[in-house]
């Protein structure tokens, strides 16, 4: 139609949804608060108008915010945010083109890992362990559905010795039936628990993250690198200790799908569903697929321009870039790993609650009182070994090592209720489909991920807890929502300060040599970040030759000691007219270790240097 300005007509509709907004409140009308200003966001970020798109999307998410309160389950408040996140998307683009990085940063906090903040809030409500009776009831009825999921499984876990069914994805394996349904059960319970009046109440209370939250997690030298990828681009929100204004970082081009998608098809994807030798190819492909990894986020460019004087990185990440080992991307001088002291967090809301001076303050300053679980299945050669040095370091006391059919879920659970520093080397399990059954591999059965997420488990005392395992800080991103739900995530939810974990199946060998360099660094004092940093540098630098004047003879009694009582056992089968097939099948992997360490002590070269063998551990949480 001649004669009409678009311009004009533009502000027109601004102006209604403006009005109409301001009868329609997201906390009583959520629904067409949202409704109308996503459509007013949506009308501002189209035609440019970045201001607008902020405040339209601003008032948005205060309404799915709200919606997610009145939800009575994790999974409906979960597709609320997966339903509406072009919002955030949106809405943190809108602030970065304003130059707006403060509020590009809470939003990606605001958006990021709610489910896990939801949990750690709730947990908090009962830090002081006066649980409700009605809360008591459930959670007695989660023992008992764990309890039977145990005794299901255990058959079918004892033949899984080789750990090769945790390297797959889990809903390719036909769960059977009957533990699905007692694993729904288990969801209902933990909804049910959630959802208590005084639960509800207390997340309404929640307020949208405000950055001078964020200031005290950063001491000195250390620079926050939050991650976030829109579809376009990755972002990298920059924050340095001491500083009160967030700079941004752009790659350009590497959003979603030109990064994460990639991601996923060369790293997450060969990895789920490798056979031996797919396995190989990945391990051999990983130190080309990390220096792209550094080429595509610019990471020589990002340290000229941002990271001059920072010693320390706290590093967000985004959806698959949880995967990857930061300390392992290669930089002119090295490795990042190198240059930086590096730690993980799942984001900064969830080290907040980390940091929370009730909890800090139940912990007894400086106290080393360690703890070790030791090759719970019998199945680790070099398991056991890894052990005895930490409890050699440590004076650990007999009875705070559980070794073999020793290390049970009620022993487990009772050395995190009386250790400050708990070392766990045996079999984990990630279970992809479903995050919150991943978990530890005990001598009886698991210890999940929902069990240490539930009010139940927590534990005011536990400083720290070093994952020796496989996969114990893998998880499998199910949407543009980033719910980092995996072991390391469950300890920092029942009250350790600091997890270290792995993101992939770790050599058994190596990761017990890590274990103990690590573990020799904190006697010496250093924090967590240093002692891994530290650690990972010595492994990887360890000559054949040094490997064998130092360990060799050391692992080698220790596995001939191994292998008298598992052929002790098996004689005595033998006469008992048993079948000693399980100990004659461990008797063969004892032997391969025998061969494994031999090939690795020959030669003259660096046996550990590849990143598969030292960089699978990171340090998750406080440092």
């Amino acid at each position: 139609q001649l004669g009409i300005d678009p311009a004009n007509n533009l502000q027109l509709a601004i102006a209604a949804y403006g009005e109409a907004l301001t009868y329609l409140n997201p906390t009583i009308l959520p629904v067409d608060a949202l409704r109308t200003a996503r459509n007013l966001g949506n009308l501002g970020f189209n035609q440019g108008d970045w201001q607008v798109a902020l405040e339209g999307y601003q008032i948005a998410m205060t309404a799915i915010d709200y919606s997610r309160t009145l939800r009575t389950n994790a999974a409906e408040r979960d597709k609320i945010v997966a339903d509406a996140i072009s919002i955030y998307e949106n809405a943190i683009q809108a602030a970065i083109n304003l130059n707006d990085i403060a509020t590009a940063l809470k939003i990606v906090e605001r958006v990021r890992a709610k489910r896990l903040v939801d949990l750690m809030a709730t947990a908090d409500l009962y830090q002081g362990g006066d649980i409700p009776p009605q809360i008591q009831q459930w959670l007695q009825q989660l023992d008992n559905l764990d309890d039977r999921i145990a005794n299901l499984q255990q058959p079918e876990d004892k033949q899984d010795t080789d750990g090769l069914k945790t390297r797959q994805l889990r809903a390719a394996m036909n769960v059977p039936a009957e533990i699905a349904e007692l694993q729904t059960q288990k969801k209902y319970i933990l909804d049910q628990i959630n959802n208590v009046d005084e639960v509800v109440g207390k997340l309404r209370q929640l307020q949208p993250p405000q950055l001078e939250d964020f200031y005290p997690l950063l001491r000195a030298k250390t620079t926050l690198l939050s991650f976030y990828s829109t579809g376009k681009d990755t972002h990298i929100l920059i924050l340095h200790a001491g500083e009160t204004q967030p700079h941004c970082f752009t790659c350009q081009g590497q959003g979603y799908e030109k990064l994460q998608q990639w991601l996923f098809q060369t790293w997450t994807t060969p990895y789920h569903n490798h056979n031996d030798k797919k396995k190989k190819k990945w391990m051999a492909q990983m130190p080309h697929t990390l220096a792209e990894v550094a080429q595509r986020l610019e990471i020589e460019r990002l340290i000229t321009e941002h990271l001059q004087g920072t010693e320390e990185l706290l590093i967000v990440p985004h959806l698959f870039l949880h995967q990857i080992p930061f300390a392992a991307l290669p930089i002119a001088e090295g490795y990042l790993g190198d240059k930086f002291l590096i730690r993980y967090a799942p984001s900064l809301q969830v080290l907040g609650f980390c940091y929370n001076p009730k909890r800090l303050s139940a912990k007894q300053p400086d106290s080393y009182n360690y703890a070790t679980a030791e090759n719970a299945t019998g199945d680790l050669p070099f398991s056991g070994f890894e052990g005895r040095k930490v409890a050699e370091m440590f004076a650990v006391p007999q009875e705070q090592r559980l070794m073999r059919e020793q290390a049970t879920r009620t022993a487990y659970r009772q050395l995190l209720q009386q250790a400050s520093h708990v070392v766990s080397s045996h079999h984990a399990q990630s279970q992809v489909d479903n995050p919150l059954e991943s978990g530890l591999k005990l001598s009886d059965g698991k210890i999940t991920v929902s069990q240490l997420f539930s009010p139940g488990w927590r534990f005011p005392e536990l400083q720290e807890v070093f994952l020796s395992c496989c996969e114990t800080g893998l998880f499998q991103p199910e949407s543009m929502t980033d719910e980092p739900v995996a072991v390391s995530t469950g300890f920092l939810c029942a009250g350790a300060s600091g997890v270290i974990a792995s993101q992939w199946s770790v050599n058994d060998c190596s990761a017990a040599l890590l274990s103990i360099l690590y573990h020799q660094q904190r006697q010496q004092g250093l924090n967590r970040p240093q002692a891994l940093q530290a650690a990972q540098r010595q492994i990887r630098q360890m000559t054949a030759a040094e490997l064998k004047k130092y360990y060799r003879k050391q692992l080698e009694s220790h596995i001939k000691g191994e292998k008298v009582l598992l052929s002790n056992e098996i004689q005595r089968k033998q006469q008992e007219g048993l079948n000693p097939k399980q100990e004659e099948e461990l008797l063969r992997k004892y032997a391969d270790g025998e061969q494994a360490i031999k090939g690795y002590s020959e030669g003259e070269g660096l046996p550990f240097k590849d990143p598969f063998h030292w960089a699978a551990m990171g340090c998750y949480g406080l440092g």
